[in-house]
This record gives structure tokens, C-alpha cells and sequence, in this order.
């Protein structure tokens, strides 16, 4: 079955610093997400498009384990 390349993986930003990394099929809709739950940002950057959702996961996974490992273990701020 032939998957659909929809999807992209992206970061919120405030500032300089990366308080979100997430995946979407609608970076749009992502972004008037952020705003309605009050968060603090400047910037909503699509850092990739046109993947696979098993593609988007693989690279929102390694995105986050460098952001984890460059932090001492923490997550960027809006990811729980």
C-alpha cells in the first residue's frame, strides 16, 4: 500500500530556543494550536515536508533524542 506523503516534522521557537518538536499533516493548524494553549513563541518552523508519517516519527524521534541529550536530559519546554 502506497503510504501518503503528507506530513512534516517541525519546531516552535521562542527565540532562539526550541520549546517544541512535533509532527503535522497541517503546520497551520499547528501553529493556531500553540497560540490557543497560551504558549510563549516567536517562530513555528517546518523543518521537513512531504514525509511519510513513519518517516516524520523516525526524524521527530532523533530530533528529539539530540535536543535530550544537548539539554542534560530535558525536553524542550512544551513537549510533556
Amino acid at each position: 500500500m502506497l503510504q501518503l506523503r503528507d506530513t512534516c516534522v517541525y519546531i516552535v521557537k521562542n527565540n532562539e530556543d526550541i520549546v517544541y518538536i512535533g509532527i503535522t499533516e497541517d503546520i497551520d493548524g499547528a501553529r493556531k494550536t500553540h497560540v490557543e494553549t497560551d504558549q510563549q513563541f516567536t517562530d513555528v518552523v517546518a523543518v521537513t515536508d512531504d514525509l511519510t508519517a513513519d518517516q516524520a516519527d523516525q526524524i521527530c524521534a532523533d530530533l528529539m533524542e539530540d535536543y535530550v541529550s544537548s539539554n542534560g536530559g530535558d525536553t524542550p519546554l512544551y513537549n510533556n
